[in-house]
């Protein structure tokens, strides 16, 4: 009865099962435990975080976790977009180096343009950082412009992606300027597009939704990390002798933050299946689940930090850091706007 009601029919043929399968459920609690060992939020605190998130980096990369959706004859595990949204769900929620993203997506690129030898060194947990084009990424393209660089730490190679292709950049040569970062854990510069070497190409927008789905899926994990701080601090807080959780003004809000992580994971994980398949509405779908993941993360971070009261806005609580992780990543491939354009434009929306 429940696996009926998890079925959701999509056209004369198709049919989309949500529930996990007992393998996916098996990677998920891996995930789940590992990340949080490798990279609990209290790391952040302090100058330890960008050194535990560089190890964690060539920990993923020895377990497989960075080449698992590629094809195996690319070196990968040949697994899906299913199981790729789970770990990126996790890192979400413990706000993990962002360099996992940046590897996976110049992995793949690496090998679809034919060099396996440099994809390897990817797999293996060469540090690679995000390059976005200053301004509206939706409508940039070529080589030309200013961009930011994005990294856990220091890197010799970027990844660009554009939606109608993607570059990878080798940086060695780049004299550009560090610019103080809103998120601490991150380092940034920006940089001149034309002083970079590409060492890498591949036209279409594959990479483009692959990156905006795992970026949605981190925005669910760092909803439910925003959700799952303030509903341990209601349980022990107290106020006029009971735990502040017993009161509506705290109760409802933490009810709504559920239901908006939940509204998303769903809808990502429709869209990770849709991408999966190849349907025509794939990027419309992975567009709906990056605009939900990204709204219920800024949300959830802001009642998070509205709830805990006057200790919320300190920088000892970890807080502040979902808040800072998710307007980084809102810049990322082209912004709610280009999103909510995606959605607007298809199709399916003038039935």
């Amino acid at each position: 009865m429940v696996a009926a009601h998890a079925l959701i029919f999509c056209g004369a043929l198709d049919a989309m099962d949500l529930l996990l399968t007992d393998e996916q459920e098996g990677l998920q609690s891996t995930f789940a435990k590992g990340i949080a060992k490798e990279l609990p939020l209290e790391r952040l605190h302090g100058a330890q975080g960008q050194a535990a998130d560089n190890a964690s980096l060539r920990t993923f990369a020895d377990l497989g976790w960075l080449r698992m959706s590629m094809p195996e004859e690319w070196g990968g595990l040949g697994l899906g977009y299913a199981e790729e949204v789970l770990l990126f769900r996790e890192l979400g929620r413990n706000l993990g180096p962002l360099s996992v993203l940046a590897g996976v997506l110049a992995a793949r690129l690496a090998a679809s343009s034919g060099k396996l030898e440099l994809a390897e060194s990817i797999l293996d947990g060469e540090e690679i950082g995000i390059v976005v084009p200053e301004g509206d990424a939706g409508a940039a393209s070529g080589g030309a412009g200013r961009a930011r660089l994005f990294s856990t730490g220091d890197c010799r190679k970027g990844v660009l992606v554009l939606p109608d292709g993607a570059s990878l950049l080798d940086l060695t040569a780049l004299d550009g300027a560090a610019a103080p970062c809103l998120d601490g854990t991150l380092k940034m510069c920006s940089f001149e597009l034309g002083d970079a070497r590409p060492v890498g190409h591949t036209e279409g927008g594959d990479l483009w939704w692959q990156g905006s789905l795992l970026t949605a899926s981190m925005f669910v994990g760092q909803a439910e990390g925003a959700r799952n701080m303030i509903l341990e601090y209601a349980k022990v807080r107290q106020t006029f002798g009971r735990p502040i959780g017993a009161y509506q003004a705290v109760r409802h809000p933490i009810a709504e933050m559920t239901a908006r992580a939940e509204h998303a994971r769903c809808q990502t994980y429709y869209a990770a299946l849709a991408l999966g398949m190849g349907r025509a509405d794939a990027a419309m779908q992975v567009a709906a689940a990056r605009t939900l993941a990204q709204d219920a993360a800024r949300k959830n971070a802001d009642a998070n930090i509205q709830l805990h009261g006057a200790v919320g806005i300190t920088s000892e609580l970890s807080a502040h850091l979902f808040l800072k992780r998710g307007i980084v990543l809102s810049n990322l491939f082209g912004r709610k706007k280009a999103a909510l354009r995606q959605i607007l434009n298809d199709d399916l929306m003038e039935v």
